[in-house]
């Protein structure tokens, strides 16, 4: 072989090799996670990847300042490190590379509110029904693998000894559910494609599922998320939208919620309820925020 095959074929080599670790190294496309919540949610809160999260804060200033006299490890900064390499080579825990490779959203469904009576007085007892969503990037049997096998641990975890397990099938998806002695908290967790979801009640999980499926509307398709997202987003590591009707429901509940924790004076109440009155007069569409990272500050940025 001369040295000018030689020399081509060496180039072509390290070609091949620069494409291999190109293509083994990227991450996956991102996705809208706003498919995966119902239009009729709450709120909504996206976070696109815990390891870069993780890594820009720990390396702003605040924390610098912040963090040895919270006596925090100084090495935290590096378990984001570690997450994205374990996410883009594949190699670790198998649990660690999904956990580095996925997108998470929280979904706000609902608020229920339960009155009642101590010896202390009158009480309202306020529980979010929310949904944890999570864009694994991976295939379906990896999702389904991860819910059937963890879920439990966590539920024990939670419940201890007294925990009890059921599941449930909702069209295309089997639902795990979990709970106390009580019965009163629930813990549901569920696959579909490579999403993961986890909850605190299955109204929630299924509100998801059928956004997911097409069977619902979602929230992608609202259309002042559509409009003013693209404003404050930007390449934001943490995204947020309290929708129209989660300005509503905060209206309804915030006199209540504001009682219960500060004060029982009417005249406060009252001024509470004018002062979430005007919040939803001024915030009619939505609130939208954001949180990213630049030059070790923190940006943020909201939109009404």
């Amino acid at each position: 072989m001369t040295r000018k095959n030689i020399a081509l074929a060496s180039l072509l080599l390290a070609a091949v090799v620069v494409i291999v670790l190109f293509m083994t190294l990227r991450r996956p496309p991102r996705v809208d996670m706003a498919r995966y919540a119902p239009a009729g949610a709450l709120a909504f809160v996206e976070i696109d990847n815990l390891a870069d999260l993780l890594s820009d804060l720990t390396d702003t200033k605040a924390w610098a300042e912040l963090a040895p006299a919270l006596g925090v490890s100084s090495q935290l900064g590096q378990i984001g490190w570690a997450a994205d390499l374990m996410s883009r080579t594949g190699f670790g825990p198998d649990e660690a590379v999904l956990a580095g490779r996925a997108q998470y959203a929280v979904a706000l469904t609902g608020v229920e509110a339960q009155t009642g009576a101590s010896e202390e007085g009158p009480y309202v007892h306020f529980k979010p029904l929310f949904t944890l969503v999570a864009e694994t990037h991976s295939t379906p049997q990896s999702a389904e693998s991860l819910v059937r096998e963890r879920s439990s641990i966590l539920a024990a975890r939670i419940y201890g000894q007294s925990v009890a397990e059921r599941s449930e099938d909702y069209h295309d998806a089997r639902l795990l559910i979990f709970h106390g002695a009580d019965g009163d908290r629930q813990l549901v967790a569920s696959s579909t494609a490579s999403l993961v979801l986890i909850g605190n009640h299955v109204s929630s999980v299924k509100a998801c599922l059928d956004a997911i499926s097409g069977r619902a509307a979602a929230l992608a398709e609202d259309e002042t998320l559509k409009s003013l997202r693209p404003a404050i987003d930007g390449s934001a590591s943490v995204f947020a939208f309290v929708t129209q009707a989660g300005i509503e429901r905060l209206v309804e509940l915030g006199p209540a919620i504001f009682a219960s924790r500060f004060t029982t004076d009417p005249e406060r109440i009252a001024s509470m309820a004018n002062l979430f009155g005007h919040l939803s007069r001024q915030t009619t569409s939505g609130l939208l925020y954001s949180a990213g990272f630049d030059s070790g500050l923190v940006v943020e940025r909201y939109l009404t």
